[in-house]
């Protein structure tokens, strides 16, 4: 941090976006917006003004302050009218504060009519429709999204769970498996892809799943444990069950699921 605000301080318009994005990631949000704040006033004519102006938004769309998000997005948009990932933010912004989906596709696709190949548009849009519940159209976006950039194991989690809420239990099965193959350490992945298949009773194969969820994490959750009890009771492996059950209360005592689970495999 020091050698960042030393640079910083000493005019180096380079260091500008590291700072700003060390001091993000540590949650310090206002010290980050601050950094970018600053470095639009001292250089004025410098050719990242416009990634200063796009992270100070974010700041805001991050702690959910969408009328200050708002705010920021018309002075950048007067200095940029054409820069496609102010337009985006501009429609995530709309739509969380008014909740005016036609608005915000609309700044949704005059951002994709700027920059086509920009990703994350494109799932912004499959972001919307699936809030509005319109889910065959929001997976067209999703996998727009992750045919241009698939590196985001996250885009691959909203399309499957999208297409689960379309009622497509096959489609959805198949991008859980999509994404365990191409992130093999991502525990959530084998969490949802264990969940899917014990949603459709293929218990066998959500065993193995959920058996990879918990030596994947490193600290596996109560879900994790109370997802494999039941796994393992439709099985019908209930000393498994059992152990899992206890597994849940011992992390969270309150689970009456668990504790009704667990009296009725010991009284069986």
């Amino acid at each position: 941090i020091e050698s960042y605000q030393k640079a910083f301080s000493l005019g180096w318009a380079e260091s500008a976006q590291p700072y700003g994005m060390l001091m993000f990631n540590l949650e310090e949000y206002s010290d980050a917006e601050n950094i970018w704040l600053e470095a639009l006033y001292r250089f004025p004519f410098d050719n990242q003004r416009n990634f200063w102006w796009r992270n100070i938004v974010y700041v805001h769309l991050t702690e959910e302050n969408w009328s200050r998000a708002l705010g920021v997005l018309e002075s950048a948009l007067s200095e940029y009218p054409e820069d496609a990932v102010l337009f985006q933010q501009k429609g995530i912004a709309i739509y969380n504060q008014t909740g005016n989906a036609v608005e915000a596709l609309a700044y949704l696709d005059q951002a994709i009519s700027l920059d086509g190949e920009y990703a994350s548009i494109y799932k912004g849009k499959g972001d919307v429709l699936s809030q509005e519940e319109k889910f065959q159209d929001a997976l067209v976006w999703y996998a727009k999204a992750i045919e241009i950039d698939p590196s985001n194991p996250s885009w691959y989690l909203a399309y499957a769970r999208t297409a689960d809420l379309a009622g497509d239990k096959a489609l959805a099965l198949e991008i859980y498996q999509d994404v365990t193959a191409h992130f093999p350490d991502h525990v959530y992945a084998h969490y949802e892809l264990a969940n899917c298949y014990y949603q459709t009773a293929v218990y066998e194969k959500a065993a193995d799943a959920i058996e990879i969820t918990l030596k994947t994490s490193k600290k596996p959750s109560a879900s994790h444990f109370l997802l494999a009890a039941k796994i393992y009771e439709a099985v019908g492996d209930f000393d498994e069950a059992i152990d899992y059950y206890l597994q849940v209360l011992t992390l969270q005592p309150d689970n009456q699921t668990a504790a009704d689970s667990l009296d009725r495999l010991q009284d069986r």
